[in-house]
């Protein structure tokens, strides 16, 4: 009896068809691409650029820190 493949679990079926994600900016956090479909801040900074940063903790957290200085509250 002759085997049938699923052409559901051939690679190289589907490989052909499938595209390369839409890279649509940069982050301005962790400076990697930012693809299609992707959860983004967007906004437009004092110098008028849009910028986009990534819709996570450790991207905001870069964007700011490289903008901002680290103070104590209270502090003078």
């Amino acid at each position: 009896m002759k085997e049938i493949e699923n052409p559901m679990v051939i690679d190289s079926l589907w490989r052909d068809r499938e595209k390369e994600p839409e890279v649509i900016d940069e982050c301005l956090g962790c400076l990697e691409d930012i693809v299609a479909g992707e959860d983004v801040y967007k906004f437009v900074s004092v110098t008028g650029e849009t910028v986009r940063v990534h819709q996570n903790s450790e991207c905001c957290q870069q964007y700011i820190g490289a903008l901002a200085v680290c103070e104590i509250a209270g502090d003078h």
